[in-house]
Formats: C-alpha cells, sequence, structure tokens
C-alpha cells in the first residue's frame, strides 16, 4: 500500500529522538523576568501507547523477522475496536524582542514539526501481522482502521503585551510550509477466504490521501498554508507565592496539499478468484504477452486520482492552573484536547518543590491522551541570563514494556538578553 513505508520510520523517530509527553508543553512567551528580550531552542517530542507495548514495537522496529511468540504477545493486549498508538515532535528556534523596553515584545518562532497517529483494531493488526491463513473458510471483519502523518516547518511572527508583571497576551501568525502528509482510513473491511485459499472476496469502505510520492525530504514544499497561536498567563501572587493561571491554543490552522496529492477513494466489493492453468505443461505460453492479468489490482488502480487537497492542522488547546512559591511545595494541574489527532482529552496533576528561586523539582500524573497512566518528573533551572528546564515523562514504560509503548522528553533552554 501506498504510503505505509513511511510508518515504522516516523515510529522510529519519534521512539528514538529527543522527545515530549502527553502532557503539551506551553511555548512560553513570559520569562521569569518580565519585559526581558531573549532568544531560546526548544525540542521536544513524544510516542506513546497503552495497547501497544515497548517490547513489541521494539521488535517490529528493529528485527529481520518477528517470530509467532513474539506477535502472540504482542497482539494479547489489544482491544477488539481501537488501539492508539501516537506521537509529535518538535524543534523551534525562539525569541522575544522587547519594544523599546516597553510592555510590547515582538515574537519569532521557527519550528520543524511532525505528527503521527494511529488506530488498528485487534482483527486489523491480525491481518497485518499473521497474514489471512489463519481465516481459510472463514469471514473476518477488520474496520475502523486509521493512520495519520503530518511533517511541516512553521516560520511565524506574532507580539506579545506585559501590562503589568505576572500577566501577559500573545497572538502569532504562523506560515507552513507542508513538507509531507499521509491520510488513511478504514470505515469498513471484510475479508472472505476460501478453504483452499483460490478466492478472496472483500469488501472496502475508505480511502486515503497522500502528498506527492516523489517529492520527499527536508523542507519539500508540497503545501502550504497558515496558523494561529492566541494565549495569556496571570498571575495572582501574595508575600510567599501565588496561582498562575496559563492558557493557550496553538496551530489553530489549515494546509492545502498541492495538485500531485494522491487520493484514493473506495466503497465497493472486489473478488479475485485466482489463475486458471489449462495445461500445466505450458505455462510459459498461456502467460506470455501479459495475458496473466491481476483483477483485483487493476480494480484498485481505478479508484485513484490525484488533486489538491484543504487539511486541518493537527492543534490543541491547553490550560493549566499552579500554586508557586518562592520555597516551598508547589502543586497544580491541567487539561488538554486536541482536534484531528486521534486524542483523547487529557488530565494531569502536578506536584514538587521549589528550593529558592533558581530551582525547582516536580512530578507529573496524567491519563487520556494516546494513553493510559502516565508518570513523569520535571525540572527548571533559572539564574541570571539563563533559564534552563527539562521533563522526561512516560516512566510507566520502563516498569511494564509489555503493557506500554513510548517515552517522552522535552528540553527548553533560553538565554535572556
Amino acid at each position: 500500500m501506498i504510503g505505509l513505508r513511511y510508518i515504522p520510520f516516523c515510529f522510529g523517530m519519534l521512539l528514538s529522538a529527543s522527545v515530549t509527553a502527553q502532557q503539551p508543553t506551553f511555548q512560553h512567551w513570559s520569562s521569569h523576568r518580565t519585559g526581558a528580550s531573549f532568544i531560546g531552542l526548544n525540542a521536544s517530542g513524544v510516542a506513546a501507547s497503552s495497547d501497544f507495548g515497548n517490547a513489541f514495537v521494539k521488535d517490529f522496529l528493529s528485527a529481520d523477522h518477528i517470530d509467532s511468540a513474539a506477535i502472540a504477545s504482542g497482539l494479547k493486549h489489544l482491544d477488539p475496536f481501537a488501539n492508539r498508538i501516537g506521537g509529535d515532535y518538535d524543534v523551534a528556534l525562539m525569541a522575544k524582542l522587547n519594544v523599546a523596553h516597553s510592555a510590547h515584545s515582538i515574537l519569532f518562532r521557527l519550528a520543524d514539526v511532525a505528527h503521527l497517529h494511529g488506530s488498528v483494531p485487534l482483527a486489523s493488526a491480525q491481518l497485518l501481522l499473521i497474514g489471512n491463513k489463519p481465516f481459510l473458510g472463514d469471514t473476518v471483519v477488520a474496520s475502523e482502521m486509521e493512520a495519520s502523518l503530518w511533517r511541516y516547518q512553521q516560520v511565524g511572527m506574532g507580539w506579545q503585551y506585559e501590562p503589568s508583571p505576572g500577566t501577559s497576551y500573545f497572538v502569532m501568525a504562523s506560515y507552513i510550509n507542508g513538507e509531507q502528509y499521509l491520510d488513511a482510513k478504514v470505515d469498513r473491511l471484510w475479508l472472505y477466504t476460501s478453504t483452499l485459499g483460490d478466492t478472496l472476496s472483500a469488501g472496502l469502505n475508505g480511502g486515503y490521501a497522500q502528498s506527492d510520492t516523489g517529492s520527499v525530504g527536508f523542507a519539500k514544499p508540497n503545501g502550504y498554508g497558515a496558523a494561529l497561536d492566541f494565549g495569556f498567563a496571570r498571575d495572582f501572587k501574595s508575600e510567599v507565592g501565588g496561582w498562575r493561571l496559563k492558557a493557550a491554543v496553538y496551530n489553530l490552522g489549515m494546509v492545502q496539499w498541492n495538485p500531485k496529492t494522491v487520493h484514493f477513494a473506495a466503497d465497493t466489493n472486489l473478488e479475485w478468484t485466482g489463475v486458471k492453468i489449462n495445461d500445466v505443461t505450458k505455462v510459459d505460453e498461456q502467460f506470455s504477452g501479459g495475458t496473466l492479468e491481476d483483477s483485483l489490482g487493476q480494480s484498485l488502480t481505478k479508484l485513484y486520482h490525484k488533486g489538491y487537497t484543504n487539511e486541518v492542522i493537527p492543534g490543541w488547546a491547553h490550560a493549566e492552573l499552579m500554586r508557586y512559591r518562592n520555597q516551598g511545595a508547589e502543586f497544580g494541574g491541567g487539561m488538554a484536547i486536541r482536534w484531528k489527532a486521534g486524542y483523547k482529552p487529557y488530565g494531569y496533576l502536578v506536584g514538587g518543590y521549589r528550593f529558592n528561586d533558581h530551582i525547582a523539582m516536580h512530578g507529573t500524573a496524567g491519563y487520556g491522551g494516546y494513553a493510559a497512566l502516565q508518570i513523569g518528573v520535571q525540572a527548571s533551572f533559572e539564574y541570571e541570563h539563563l533559564a534552563l528546564a527539562a521533563r522526561i515523562t512516560n516512566l510507566e514504560t520502563l516498569v511494564v514494556p509489555t503493557q506500554y509503548a513510548g517515552g517522552g522528553a522535552s528540553l527548553s533552554l533560553r538565554y535572556m538578553l
């Protein structure tokens, strides 16, 4: 199938690169010093699933051959209806430049972004990994499969207003270069295999779209679009600390993919009855001159076409409320929702300790997204011109690698001007 070869590559990229958690990272434009300009780097990404396990995903990506025992172990935890896996990758150069030491700032962001998600029901996974041999003489129903891949670059410019210490509002508009896109969905699929395996009958309702297959590589211009980010942060202070409320919407936008985008849409029943051989002693003569034809393949080929497609970008909304102090215990929580991402609403709690004005450490526990319970740790350091924050998440995959897949990390580095 066109496009499926990219999926293992993307899973590998997300699992091995510097990667963030199911808890999205705020693209903070406010700093620990109100009004301070800065330049910085954010690097983050994620891969997570509570349906597939790290042990199975590792074998799938790296092993030349997966034995039947490993396949059986990987399949035994799968749900009959939906098994989610997904991830994100984001590396961005950021800058905030104060306008003549006023309450206004100009914002810049240059980023490379990737998103991947999919859901595979148990019957679909069995067909993909084992084939149809176990279903001889039977009909298998494998519906509600989906997979989506995005890779694009963003160039953004925005504005921030900080009317008072601890209060800020921002908005940013971005141009998007669409590098790669794949979206596949099977609403309904049934497959009958005869006892002898000489006849296949199938019903298919679904389709996919994929960006120009002849133009692959970093920053290839296969589509263009725009997106909008906006949000605010507000501190409610006291003598020993206070509360900080943050909320933002990211990637509210769309990309138009160029006319070389491949489309496939099907709502049909297909049948392949094998090959009839009249004389086994003259096989070459019977199949000479292209006589041998695959009717099933020809039927599918007729369903392809190329043309423009407009797609909403996977984006998200995120809100968080935190109790912070100059020194002592801190706690809070938040929630994130995403669209076009196959992502369940994600809620999380944060608790930790601030040692002084410069150093703090916290633990996180969340539920939702592409997995179930997810655990992580994070730390921050701020001193004069330097601000550093790091996070490691999805630690549950280290404890139960047969049940959970993925891993997460993020790094933010800033230099205050």
